[in-house]
């Protein structure tokens, strides 16, 4: 008679659905590792170059106010000039500057309206520049700078402002 040979299969069974369980832990931890990279290298929604010319296009005329006569008439202007942020520098003293590009103030010169403190990287100078801005718009807005109507709550998000009531004839939401 020949030798039996007797196979549990219970335990196959269990050891097979454990190994199932353990690979797809793998997987779902490998998948998991995997998002969070690909979530770090997305694109910031925020253009920060972007920002920082809207910001200083804001604080140009503010910081530079038109030109008065002697009577107190507004001088005729040039407006807000084109500006562009660039970044100059190397090693670890890199900075980034906004630029402005009307009127040269010395033959072939270009004047810096503003400029960040030097840093090690790009990324790093221009996010001083960002702060730079951010923060002369925030004391400029503390010391009233700016006007606004009639404030209306959107939801927990924010709010928007609308003219003030008191104007005959406007519409309100």
């Amino acid at each position: 008679m020949a030798p039996q040979v007797l196979i549990d299969f219970e335990s196959i069974g269990e050891r097979i659905v454990t190994a199932i369980k353990s690979s797809f832990d793998e997987i779902s931890k490998t998948m998991v590792a995997q998002t969070g990279k690909q979530e770090k290298l997305e694109v910031h929604p925020l253009d920060v170059r972007e920002q920082i010319l809207t910001n200083a296009q804001v604080l140009w005329p503010i910081v530079h106010p038109p030109a008065r006569d002697v009577y107190g008439r507004l001088l005729p202007t040039e407006g807000t000039p084109q500006m562009y942020v660039i970044i100059m520098g190397e090693g670890t003293t890199i900075r980034a500057c906004v630029v402005r590009n009307n009127q040269p103030v010395d033959e072939g010169k270009r004047q810096i309206f503003l400029c960040s403190n030097d840093t090690t990287s790009a990324e790093k100078a221009l996010e001083k520049l960002l702060r730079v801005t951010m923060v002369m718009l925030n004391k400029l807005s503390k010391a009233g700078i700016f006007t606004q109507g009639d404030q209306n709550v959107v939801g927990d998000d924010g709010h928007y402002y609308a003219p003030r009531k008191a104007v005959q004839g406007r519409f309100t939401l």
